[in-house]
């Protein structure tokens, strides 16, 4: 779940990638690797997110995670406990701004550096770490874990070298991995939505969340506040079809609330204006968007607009947020965690992306679209929903998945097959982190 963000320009990769005279060494395949994994946050959901993903992902499969993070507060209800070491593999560290204290040790030297982001490792941590590896005459391996584009820049930058041109470690070499959808990409995190999909809403942390009755559509919406939201809640109510919303903690219930508050003032006025006159308005008589009387069992936030049930949510886990994706009937996302995570769900999703002033979010939307070779029903959806209240007074005519004669649930289903063809994300790293170092893994000839 996390915002996107221009990605660092690659343009001082050097293709020839000339191997320095002390290269990169990590152990063998063998034994497990040690990882520093660098987040500074700009959006407490996604960077995290993506961040605390891959770190669980590599502890799964027996690597040791040093986390190291300016803002924790996300982790407290994405991954309760994490920060108090409620995994034993993974590290949660404040971000290092100073050196080690003369009489404190250094942290033993890692195997492999993450940069999320375009993130640098600070200075005084980077100076004691270089003075290791030279005293250990090994290097870590160094990479640049940029952000999530289907761009044809981000596949042809994928794997390209950055040579270090200044600082304690002038002469070293970081290189640029790029997620995506593609064989050429860097790949996805994918691992945990494979595990979630076996989830019912008869689990204890998803029972609160389960439709009213067999067979009602429920979408989840997670969404910027800049969202045609108010839009949105028409176009559903519109549908004349039994709707469960489940509206995400954060931007998007402070959208829908508002939504709400400018919806009752508007279909008031329309009601006292239809009075007595032949002419048809949208909106039934006395249907106004009204909160529950009482609250549900679980204590959500319940609100009705005609056959539209609206229910808040409040700061979920990251791995039963993943169960919502796996089972939701369309899935509202923004971000790019959000968004790898619900097209590998296998149900139908639209992306809101970040917006950028330069309008870079454009194309990089397009080449998603193209990417994953979406139809004309599911470009018009993504058109709209990524349109700002301002652009949008009122929702085209959007199709549903749950409609009869729908193809998006097995278009879904289709690239959610296809995508889990490609190797993932955290298999390449450490295939990558292996490949770098030049003496021979332990254990082999």
């Amino acid at each position: 779940m996390t915002t996107d963000h221009p990605s660092k320009d690659p343009s001082t990769a050097d293709a020839n990638d000339a191997v320095p005279s002390l290269a990169p060494q990590v152990r063998g395949s063998a034994e497990p690797l040690l990882w520093d994994i660098f987040c500074q946050v700009i959006d407490n959901y996604g960077d995290v997110g993506v961040c605390w993903r891959l770190a669980t992902d590599l502890a799964r499969r027996g690597h040791s995670v040093r986390l190291w993070l300016d803002d924790k507060r996300a982790l407290q209800w994405m991954a309760p406990g994490a920060a108090q070491g409620a995994c034993p593999e993974i590290a949660v560290h404040d971000w290092p701004v100073a050196p080690a204290a003369a009489s404190s040790p250094a942290p033993p030297l890692a195997d492999v550096w993450i940069e999320a982001f375009g993130c640098d490792i600070p200075l005084a941590w980077l100076q004691t770490q270089v003075q290791a590896a030279n005293t250990q005459a090994r290097r870590p391996a160094w990479i640049n874990l940029e952000y999530l584009s289907a761009e044809p820049f981000a596949l042809r930058s994928h794997g390209l070298p950055s040579p270090v041109l200044q600082g304690p470690a002038t002469g070293w070499t970081k290189h640029f991995f790029y997620p995506g959808f593609s064989l050429g990409s860097g790949g996805l995190l994918g691992k945990a939505i494979a595990q979630a999909g076996a989830a019912s809403w008869a689990e204890p942390a998803l029972a609160a969340f389960a439709p009213a009755a067999s067979g009602e559509p429920t979408v989840l919406l997670f969404a910027y506040a800049n969202a045609p939201i108010a839009a949105l809640l028409e176009a559903l109510h519109r549908s004349a079809q039994t709707v469960q919303l489940l509206v995400a903690a954060g931007q998007s219930t402070d959208a829908v609330r508002l939504a709400l508050a400018a919806l009752r003032s508007t279909v008031g006025a329309s009601e006292a204006a239809s009075l007595g006159s032949a002419n048809s308005t949208t909106f039934s008589p006395g249907d106004i968007p009204t909160a529950s009387s009482k609250s549900t069992a679980a204590g959500l936030e319940e609100w009705h607009w005609g056959p539209l049930r609206l229910r808040f949510l409040p700061f979920l886990p990251q791995s039963t947020f993943d169960q919502l994706l796996g089972l939701c009937d369309l899935n509202l996302v923004r971000g790019e965690d959000s968004l790898a995570q619900a097209v590998q769900a296998g149900k139908p999703c639209v992306w809101q992306i970040y917006p950028q002033d330069d309008g870079a979010h454009g194309p990089k939307l397009q080449a998603y679209l193209d990417a994953i070779a979406a139809d004309a029903p599911l470009r018009a959806w993504h058109s709209f929903w990524n349109r700002t209240p301002a652009d949008n007074q009122a929702a085209p005519e959007l199709t549903w998945p749950w409609e009869p004669d729908s193809t998006w649930p097995q278009n879904a289903h289709a690239l959610a097959t296809q995508l889990a063809q490609n190797t993932d994300l955290c298999s390449q790293l450490i295939e990558w982190a292996l490949q770098r170092g030049t003496k021979t893994p332990t254990g082999q000839a």
